[in-house]
């Protein structure tokens, strides 16, 4: 096999400032590698659409050094492109990799690039917007914002304690959920709609869906009391949550929400737009490599 040439695209912000604080081992880990790379810090999303242009007209791959939501920044110009990606996790949630059964170490993952297979895997678009894993609103807005806005907790804690801040405060609030022309009236905590399994560092909120069977899975977080929903904060690690019936999953390709236009939805760790939300899945859209 020929080798791969890469752009290595960093993002500076990722986990707080963890993606330079490891920029320097991780070319040295990709200097030991048959493959080729250059380097390419970038300040804005702009600028980072701009280098995968530059990137997929010369032919390289695109390797990000960042978080879930530095992929998803660039991965609609990247589709459209066809370009090709490889993701190198210096995060704070890193779900992307988690689904892909990429190392979690920004080191070890280095190899995947050199010896890594390729395939491909769905987007979902949200409005004007695509993403990679789950966008939700409800609860899980209030939870985002204040984990956005923490920054002495690192690494995926900051979700956890995101959500159970929102959770002391929130009341059970109507959602029009409208899963392929089905309309479902729903009241409670969170409407998410899910790409891939996991959200927030490791919480498998829809343990059952694939990043490559063309369907969305929904997840309807009812009415229930708050212990009963701060019970099952342990479970969404394993995915049994499922299991009680304040949980309800449903599937399908397109997916309207609407809502209380103060519940931002967020989708790979960003908030993206005020409801109504349209949702659609973009079956086998990004060309990745994988383990």
């Amino acid at each position: 096999m020929n080798k791969r040439n890469f752009c290595l695209l960093v993002n500076p912000n990722a986990g707080n400032g963890r993606s330079l604080q490891l920029l320097s081992k991780i070319e040295a880990a990709l200097s030991t590698l048959p493959l080729c790379f250059r380097t390419v810090i970038t300040h804005d999303v702009n600028e980072a659409q701009q280098q995968v242009t530059q990137a997929t007209q010369l032919g390289e791959y695109v390797a990000t050094v960042g978080g879930d939501g530095t992929v998803r920044a660039i991965a609609g110009i990247l589709s459209q492109l066809k370009g090709k990606l490889a993701v190198i996790p210096t995060g704070r949630g890193n779900d992307l990799v988690r689904m892909l059964k990429v190392p979690l170490d920004p080191i070890s993952a280095c190899r995947i690039l050199a010896h890594g297979n390729e395939t491909h895997i769905d987007m979902a678009k949200i409005n004007a917007s695509v993403f990679l894993g789950i966008c939700s609103l409800g609860l899980d807005s209030i939870a985002n914002q204040l984990a956005n806005q923490t920054h002495f907790i690192k690494g995926r804690a900051v979700y956890l304690y995101g959500g159970l801040r929102a959770l002391f405060k929130w009341k059970p609030v109507k959602f029009r959920v409208i899963v392929d022309d089905v309309l479902y009236e729903h009241e409670g905590y969170t409407v998410a709609v899910a790409n891939s399994q996991n959200y927030g560092g490791g919480m498998y909120l829809a343990p059952d869906a694939s990043i490559q069977d063309g369907l969305l899975d929904i997840v309807l977080i009812g009415k229930a009391p708050k212990l009963r929903i701060l019970l099952n904060i342990p479970r969404l690690f394993k995915g049994d949550h499922i299991n009680d019936p304040a949980f309800r999953i449903l599937r399908g390709r397109h997916v309207r929400i609407e809502a209380d236009p103060e519940f931002t939805v967020f989708a790979d760790g960003d908030s993206i737009c005020a409801p109504p939300a349209d949702i659609t899945i973009l079956p086998k859209a990004l060309h990745v490599i994988v383990p």
